[in-house]
């Protein structure tokens, strides 16, 4: 519900921008100012508000799944849900995987700022070096991950250990 009430005020922002625009334009000095600063937080802030009540829903939905004490039986829906949360939550590590694997392919990783291009052939320990910084912090962020669906898994196995002892 709140990413509906987050959406609907940003929608008619960009279907009619030019004529809002048109009008703002036409406004005096200060009334601009305030009309256009509106405009820009409601485009901004909008569809921020929408990924944020959406993730929001989806990890309440994820933890509706392990409510303690009783053992909700499992939808397509709460499967789906809980793959999407598997899919989000492991996904920065995921991304930040991208930049050793390129570096190790390519033989090359460069940060920014002079001097810090490292070519395996001409310094291979400061290459492997920063793929090590890479891998590290792509490790910080797995475990993260995994810490939040451990403890979702172990409190789903003792929910289900007395069904099975039974």
């Amino acid at each position: 519900m709140g990413v509906i009430a987050a959406l609907l005020p940003t929608i008619p922002c960009f279907v009619y921008f030019l004529p809002l625009w048109n009008k703002l334009i036409a406004l005096g000095t200060l009334p601009f100012m305030f009309a256009a600063l509106g405009l820009g937080l409601v485009l901004s802030v909008g569809p921020v508000a929408v990924v944020v009540c959406s993730l929001v829903a989806l990890f309440l939905r994820i933890e509706a799944c392990y409510v303690e004490g009783a053992l909700p039986k499992r939808t397509v829906l709460d499967c789906v849900a809980i793959a999407t949360g598997m899919l989000v939550t492991f996904a920065p590590a995921l991304a930040a995987l991208y930049v050793p694997v390129k570096a190790i392919l390519t033989g090359y990783i460069a940060f920014r700022g002079p001097g810090q291009q490292y070519p395996m052939q001409a310094d291979p320990y400061g290459f492997w070096q920063a793929v090590g910084f890479w891998l590290m912090g792509v490790a910080t962020l797995a475990f993260l991950a995994g810490v939040y669906w451990r403890s979702r898994w172990l409190r789903r196995k003792q929910q289900l250990a007395p069904q099975q002892a039974a």
